[in-house]
């Protein structure tokens, strides 16, 4: 890795989101070395593509991620980095993993204050048995806790986010999921926002690899139609988590004692999760969702599903003004830095009355939703 022997970028290399300069010093000299450690083992894509016996998963890995990061910076204006540039070798399937909590009695969230970066609801540590340790202490601390692996996370331009081997298994839609996603995170990042920061990432994703799956394989291909359907689902599945959550905020909301309460939480939950998993093929068309109510929900879950798309609705109304067009939305996107304490404000207040108004001055185009099929990158 270029630079690795100097010190500023020494230190530059150990401060992604989720172990930015922590005043821990014990978890920033753990975690900042782990990580330290994978990025210098990181070796350029096209050195190991011609490396002898490179097996197949690997070398298509490399090929999409090539035609999906094009795609991002050509396609979608998403931020021309080093990203996914570089590869680790890892004998894990998936990165680190994160422990978030909320209050037993309410949807409070818990926040972990990161100087550099601001808070952030989530703590993520390689050692499964240090995410078990922070778990537990909150648990005894009175906090619903969610702990969940996570397979990538952001650096933000600090360093480039390598690819992992374990990433390989990926289908074409997942890994290119995942790229815009960091990639969103690269481009625009508020700091103290991290709900609004994910809800972005969280729908530049998926609108984003409609589009390229649609450019890829076209509208009639199983990859695209199967991704529509999972949008659907998503929607549905948000929809009744809102309605959950509802019925447990009016419950935390009530005069009842702890007890009661603590009993009629669970009940409300069971009877949630005996419904979703009794009537999963009314509701959905796809598997994506089919194991959500075989775990164990809590306020800590469900504040988590807030946190990636609670008021995503309104990046959607911003896209529908936009003409459904994603790479001018996300140009729009980029000027919410003008309100960063209040970025939807910018929104509802700013972008969305301002195209409204050009509307008014011209006949609407109708959009072309997606590039062309011969628009994807090789």
């Amino acid at each position: 890795m270029r630079g690795v022997h100097t010190t500023g970028f020494l230190l530059a290399l150990i401060v992604p989101i989720l172990f930015m300069t922590v005043w821990d010093g014990v978890y920033l000299v753990r975690e900042g070395a782990y990580l330290l450690s994978l990025l210098l083992r990181a070796e350029p894509v096209e050195r190991v593509r011609f490396q002898p016996h490179l097996d197949e998963p690997t070398a298509a890995l490399f090929d999409s991620t090539a035609s999906i990061r094009a795609f991002a910076q050509q396609q979608l204006g998403l931020a021309a980095d080093s990203n996914f540039s570089r590869y680790v070798r890892t004998d894990k399937d998936y990165l680190v993993t994160v422990v978030s909590a909320a209050g037993r009695y309410s949807f409070r969230r818990y926040y972990w204050d990161y100087p550099l970066f601001g808070r952030a609801p989530y703590r993520g540590f390689f050692s499964a048995q240090q995410a078990q340790r922070e778990a537990e202490r909150l648990r005894q601390a009175g906090w619903d806790v969610m702990v969940r692996r996570v397979h990538a996370f952001s650096l933000l331009g600090v360093a480039g986010d390598p690819l992992y081997s374990f990433m390989s298994n990926y289908t074409t839609y997942r890994l290119a999921s995942l790229i815009f996603h960091e990639q969103t995170h690269s481009t625009i990042w508020l700091r103290n926002q991290v709900q609004f920061n994910e809800e972005l990432a969280v729908f530049v994703e998926h609108q984003g690899a409609l589009l390229y799956l649609r450019a890829r394989y076209g509208e009639d291909s199983s990859e695209y139609r199967t991704a529509l359907a999972a949008r659907e689902d998503r929607q549905r599945f948000r929809e009744m988590i809102a309605g959950l959550r509802m019925d447990l905020d009016r419950l935390y909301g009530s005069q009842k004692e702890r007890g009661e309460m603590l009993i009629e939480k669970e009940r409300i939950i069971e009877d949630f999760r005996y419904d979703f998993s009794l009537n999963y093929d009314e509701h959905f068309e796809t598997e994506t969702f089919r194991n959500f109510g075989r775990m164990p929900i809590n306020n800590a879950l469900l504040d988590l599903y807030t946190t990636y798309s609670g008021e995503i609705g309104l990046l959607y109304d911003l896209f529908y003004a936009a003409d459904r067009d994603l790479p001018a939305t996300i140009a729009l996107l980029q000027r919410v830095r003008a309100w960063p304490d209040d970025p939807r404000g910018y929104i509802r207040e700013v972008l969305i009355p301002e195209l409204q108004y050009l509307s008014t001055q011209s006949e609407p185009a109708t959009p072309d939703l997606a590039p062309q099929q011969n628009a994807v990158p090789n």
